[in-house]
């Protein structure tokens, strides 16, 4: 599927990563070269930082591209695939960039490899404007199973702001790759099979987490019991499951780590969210009052892909039989993900709303 240089505008839809990302899966995945000119251009640092660079030199590893522009501050990059290698890869970041978005870029044509691979990432697992280990493993894997392949992630290691993670994918491509059928399902936060959240704790003061715990609980029903925190902690073990917000210690993690997660097992897949605080109790009440509102998202949910994992199904099912899913008004990036594989595949990706209403369709052309 070789064909002449696909030119970028870096700055097109969300105008972050996302854009270079999903050029490199696709490029990778169809053989098809591409040039790249204002990288990042709505960031305030635009340009290729070491999440970046780490990104493009993986992939560069994966299919033996020839590149160039591929350094610090780069905003022009040029990119020419070669045959994917599936193999045994281990990529570093070398600073706390997210090990999740370098597998955005890697994993897709993988996927769709002759045979498997190992790929390990170090950096930061768990870190602010990227998805978490804990929705990488528990929400979009089992999606993409779906097309096929045998998936497996494991976490070696926690890393926050001061990276230290690391974290590996095995991948066992499908002998026949699967389309994507995904009827819509209704879905919402009361009609959760369970529940629950979990703090995850690295080199904290003294009983910073559990007043973060205090803190959802009364974020989320502080005006049921007011100033009774003993009824609030009663409340909690009856509705929460598990109970009290569960505290998580890290011991290992280089430097401080702060992070709530909130896990729904529901019909139509598990549902997870985050939140970063810090080391101090008002970074923890305001990460503990940014989870609990936007919950609000979920108490009228509808559809089976919410606005985290929309975006990362698109290429995957570019590069295989396609197929289409449901979900809420798509986001930015979802719109960046839609726009930047249609210039690769010259196939549109079909986004309908649906009774005018915040229910869309999405619907992906395949490319075998």
């Amino acid at each position: 599927m070789r064909t002449g240089h696909i030119h970028i505008d870096g700055g097109m839809g969300e105008g972050g990563g996302q854009v270079l990302r999903a050029a490199l899966a696709l490029s990778a995945g169809l053989g098809k070269p591409f040039t790249i000119a204002g990288i990042r251009r709505a960031r305030r640092k635009p340009g290729l930082r070491k999440q970046h660079l780490c990104a493009v030199n993986a992939v560069a590893a994966i299919c033996r591209a020839k590149c160039s522009g591929v350094w610090a501050d780069s905003d022009r990059l040029s990119f020419e695939p070669g045959p994917v290698q599936p193999g045994e890869y281990l990529f570093d970041i070398r600073g706390a960039g997210s090990c999740t978005l370098v597998l955005q870029a890697v994993l897709p044509h993988l996927l769709m490899a002759s045979g498997p691979s190992r790929v390990t990432v170090r950096g930061a697992t768990h870190t602010t404007n990227a998805p978490s280990y804990d929705f990488f493993a528990e929400t979009l894997l089992p999606v993409l199973t779906k097309l096929g392949p045998k998936l497996q992630v494991r976490l070696d290691r926690h890393g926050f702001g001061a990276g230290g993670g690391s974290m590996t994918v095995e991948i066992l491509p499908a002998s026949e790759p699967q389309r994507l059928e995904w009827d819509n399902q209704y879905g919402t936060l009361s009609a959760s099979a369970a529940w629950r959240f979990c703090i995850l704790a690295a080199n904290l003061p003294d009983g910073l987490a559990e007043y973060e715990a205090e803190q959802i609980v009364e974020s989320l029903w502080g005006g049921l019991f007011p100033g009774d925190m003993e009824g609030l902690r009663q409340f909690a073990r009856e509705h929460l499951h598990g109970g009290w917000p569960h505290i998580e210690r890290v011991p290992d993690a280089d430097g401080p780590g702060n992070v709530i997660l909130w896990k729904s097992v529901q019909a139509t897949g598990t549902r997870v969210l985050g939140a970063y605080g810090g080391t101090s109790r008002t970074s923890a009440r305001q990460a503990a009052e940014e989870i609990c509102a936007r919950l609000a998202y979920y108490r009228e949910y509808w559809g089976n892909a919410d606005r985290y994992l929309a975006d990362q199904l698109i290429v995957p099912l570019a590069l295989g039989r396609g197929g289409f899913f449901f979900c809420q008004t798509p986001t930015l990036h979802t719109r960046t993900c839609c726009a930047v594989t249609g210039l690769f595949t010259g196939k549109s990706v079909a986004v309908q709303q649906l009774h005018d209403m915040p229910h869309w369709k999405i619907e992906v052309p395949g490319a075998v």
